[in-house]
């Protein structure tokens, strides 16, 4: 009937020139899957830091004596200063959950150790 290249012809006229200039929907990615990278960045990935410290401190009152107040007669020692250490640990992670959820963990504690007041020695610690 027709000749082959005719035919060609016949079904390039029927088809709309706009059918080849788009893309089909259903073919675009979803976000969840990580289609689009240039839109959201990617979290950072926390690492789980642990930390020490040491510090010494010098204390010229540590019980807040007036001035004028005798140093002998209220704490029973000839001076009213004190040197201090402080030693200190902690931790700190942070845990992806799902999505952009995450949870942070820390704990720390810090110990005062009193050089000539004993009774003032204290642990002082956070847990959150």
């Amino acid at each position: 009937m027709f000749p082959g290249w005719l035919r060609w012809i016949g079904l390039a006229l029927l088809t709309p020139a706009t059918t080849l200039a788009f893309e089909i929907v259903d073919t675009l990615p979803f976000p969840s899957r990580g289609g689009f990278p240039e839109a959201y960045p990617r979290d950072p990935i926390y690492p789980t830091l642990v930390w020490a410290q040491v510090g010494l401190l010098y204390h010229s009152n540590p019980f807040g004596l007036p001035d004028g107040a005798s140093a002998p007669a209220f704490l029973g020692e000839d001076q009213r200063w004190d040197t201090i250490a402080r030693y200190g640990l902690g931790v700190i992670h942070t845990q992806r959950i799902a999505g952009r959820q995450s949870v942070r963990l820390h704990a720390r504690g810090e110990y005062y150790d009193y050089w000539t007041f004993n009774e003032l020695d204290h642990l002082g610690y956070d847990i959150g």
